[in-house]
């Protein structure tokens, strides 16, 4: 592997890494900010009302990628990976700033402005996937190189949600802010390296931009999603991975109810403990099983098996009745959902033609935030009925997903 490969490898997973560190702050400081006296609403508003805006708050990003992803990556397909790379960086810097002004005037439009924009601009890890396409000529070697990308968001979510959980200071509505300087700052750090550092992996652009740009404008993002479910030989593959996307964000969206309101009663430190275990475990599969792994298995005959595991494990742990239970079922939950992702990415690249990276991996991240806003619509109403219903349903979901997947190695 050559120095400006390692070197491009190297800040592609940092892309990864401080975009889900940036996530993980908001997953952790988010539902104080919003239920919290001191956070963006007066004393005088009621519960009821602060999670409803909570849960427009954690909608809004999803309904930013929804829009964008798809357009970034293809734009990304016809003027290159750096220059895309800079402009959703920028843009995560400058949302970033809206939501810490937000939180510091106890504005909850600003607030909502800053995710809005967050999303529009989280096109970022899509096109690093998209890069590590463009300098991977030889299958074999492309769910190894993805996992890397894996291991960036798997050290993202372990720092993020820890070091956000110890930083923020709910006495005071600056208190709520340092997590989110925090992670401006390694923002800010990335794109500097990004622009002296990255070097393009896609140095020839398409000669038919023209005609090509033409095509892409806003309503772009929610086109592709019509598109994916008709496009030639990913087609089976993406819609595959919307239903797994629905069972599986149905799952990590209300899994804190399920633990706090269900029979485990976990206190807030309790989860907090979990999750980060949960981060950890993530990374160490990662780095010990992932990365040997994929260098021995077909990605193909790999994705299948980890796909059925994640349904199974998720859906077992509607029944747990025992703390010990749920860290048991968790563990071998996680290392299946780290097989299987880095494996989906390599088959889907494998099926997308090489000068229409960018747009696949857009389309699948357009599902993705379309499965995010459909479920956090509808979860909170289906939850009341039953907490064991995100697992269960998510379960479910995910299974028949995995026949989906079956399905195509068939053919």
């Amino acid at each position: 592997m050559s120095y400006k490969t390692t070197i491009n490898i190297f800040l592609l997973s940092n892309v990864a890494l401080v975009d889900f560190f940036s996530l993980g702050v908001v997953l952790t400081c988010f539902a104080p900010l919003f239920l919290s006296s001191h956070g963006v609403f007066e004393n005088s508003l009621v519960t009821a009302d602060r999670l409803y805006w909570l849960g427009i708050a954690l909608a809004m990003a999803p309904l930013g990628q929804l829009i964008s992803t798809s357009v970034l990556g293809a734009l990304s397909d016809l003027y290159g990976r750096k220059k895309l790379l800079l402009i959703t960086l920028l843009g995560s810097v400058c949302s970033l700033l809206i939501v810490i002004y937000g939180i510091d005037e106890q504005a909850l439009l600003f607030v909502l402005l800053g995710r809005f924009l967050t999303g529009l601009f989280s096109g970022n890890v899509s096109i690093a996937q998209a890069s590590l396409a463009d300098m991977t000529k030889i299958a074999a070697l492309k769910a190894w190189r993805f996992n890397f990308l894996q291991i960036g968001i798997g050290l993202g979510m372990l720092l993020g949600p820890l070091l956000g959980s110890k930083l923020i200071d709910q006495s005071s509505p600056a208190g709520f802010t340092l997590p989110f300087y925090l992670a401006l700052a390694l923002m800010i750090i990335e794109l500097f390296l990004i622009v002296f550092c990255y070097q393009e992996t896609l140095p020839t652009a398409t000669e038919d931009k023209v005609n090509k740009l033409a095509g892409i404008n806003w309503l772009f993002g929610i086109k592709q999603i019509g598109a994916a479910f008709k496009a030639k030989g990913i087609r089976d593959l993406l819609i595959a991975w919307f239903i797994f996307m629905l069972g599986w964000e149905f799952y990590v969206q209300f899994f804190t109810n399920f633990l706090q309101e269900g029979k485990l009663a976990f206190s807030a430190n309790e989860i907090g403990n979990l999750f980060a275990y949960l981060g950890l475990v993530y990374l160490c599969c990662q780095v010990i099983i992932v990365q040997p792994s994929t260098r021995l298995f077909l990605a193909r005959k790999v994705m299948v098996p980890a796909s059925v595991a994640v349904a199974m494990f998720i859906f077992l742990m509607g029944f747990a009745t025992t703390k010990d239970y749920i860290y048991v079922m968790i563990t071998v939950y996680i290392i299946s959902m780290a097989i299987f992702i880095p494996n989906f990415n390599a088959v889907l690249s494998e099926n997308a033609q090489a000068c229409y990276q960018g747009t696949v991996f857009g389309m699948s991240v357009s599902l993705h935030a379309l499965s995010t806003v459909i479920i956090t619509s509808l979860g909170g109403v289906l939850i009341a009925y039953n907490v064991q219903l995100p697992l269960l349903g998510g379960g479910l979901l995910i299974g028949l997903a995995s026949i989906i997947l079956a399905m195509t190695r068939m053919k």
